[in-house]
């Protein structure tokens, strides 16, 4: 079959890692399978780099999924598969066309994205309806396409990611404090994510100052984006914590 993935993300991203992923395991099955990716080099066979040669001044990647990467897709491929709900719009274009939705957050989170975006970001998803299957990663998100876009829940399979077992497996906890210096530490509170609004960082960072009164031992581990943000949040837990005692 002449398949194609369509894909925007970069390996390093969750998303990325999901459809690199699934990309090498379908070329296991059929070599013939090809990826069309919109990044930097990558070095994958069967991977066709497509960039542009210009960056818009505003929103450059939201708009170019919308409006330019489903027309760079050659119309020569039997089916399609959009890795990712924003670049839905491909199912305009090119048909067949099944996409893997994670979320429809820009519909279900408006306060986290300001209009403009929200708007190129909703044009984005709206592709969806155009698609001839959609596959969801749980059944929480099939159920959103179904109440909140109103698409037709035969349309929708859920699909559950899966994981890699050669990063993701059970270890020994006693020597993983060792190696990162936390043996002293009598409880670690792990945080993971970006620094978007709904990822809830700064109630995360409260809640741990609040841990600390009892716990004066416990450390803070996050895994994610350090910015300015973040930093002036936990200063300011710092201070709070050493005026109390």
């Amino acid at each position: 079959m002449n398949a194609c993935l369509v894909n925007n993300f970069s390996p390093h991203t969750g998303a990325g890692k999901y459809a690199f992923n699934l990309f090498q395991e379908l070329r296991k099955i059929d070599s013939q399978i090809e990826m069309h990716y919109f990044g930097k080099s990558v070095n994958h066979k069967g991977v066709n780099e497509i960039g542009f040669d210009f960056k818009l001044p505003f929103l450059d990647s939201t708009i170019k999924n919308t409006y330019f990467i489903p027309k760079k897709i050659p119309s020569t491929h039997s089916i399609y598969h959009a890795t990712n709900q924003f670049l839905s719009q491909l199912a305009v274009y090119r048909k067949p066309c099944v996409v893997t939705c994670l979320d429809i957050i820009p519909i279900t989170q408006k306060n986290d994205f300001n209009p403009v975006l929200r708007h190129f970001l909703k044009k984005s998803i709206d592709g969806l309806k155009k698609s001839e299957h959609i596959l969801a990663i749980s059944q929480f998100t099939k159920n959103e396409l179904v109440q909140k876009l109103g698409i037709n829940e035969d349309k929708v399979t859920v699909t559950y990611l899966g994981f890699d077992k050669r990063i993701f497996l059970s270890k020994n906890k006693q020597l993983a404090r060792k190696v990162l210096g936390f043996e002293n530490a009598h409880e670690i509170i792990l945080n993971v994510g970006s620094e978007e609004p709904r990822k809830g960082v700064d109630i995360a960072l409260k809640a741990f100052s609040i841990i600390l009164r009892t716990h004066p031992d416990a450390i803070f581990v996050r895994v994610g984006e350090k910015t300015k943000k973040t930093e002036k949040l936990i200063l300011a837990n710092l201070r709070n914590n050493s005026r109390e005692s």
